[in-house]
């Protein structure tokens, strides 16, 4: 009987996400001109940390999607903060 880490793995990476999304969604409800930089560096750390899961897993539609639709917004946020400074 072999034992499989990919449960162990999985849940793993879900319990990395959570902070790095607190993160993100924090950046992205603040109104501070100053927490900009959230959006951008937690979308990194999400856009990799998703890059690598589809290497060894290939969940596709599980991470790659919905990245796409919140990085998305963050480029709109920050353009949109950045076109608002006098």
């Amino acid at each position: 009987m072999e034992l499989s880490f990919a449960p162990f793995l999985a849940l793993f990476g879900m319990l990395s996400f959570a902070p790095i999304l607190m993160l993100f969604i924090d950046g992205w409800r603040s109104k501070d001109k100053d927490n900009s930089w959230k959006n951008v560096g937690a979308f990194v750390i999400l856009t990799g940390s998703a890059i690598v899961l589809l290497k060894f897993f290939g969940l596709v539609f599980v991470f790659f999607v919905p990245l796409v639709i919140l990085g998305i917004g963050c480029i709109k946020s920050v353009t949109k903060k950045s076109r608002n400074d006098p």
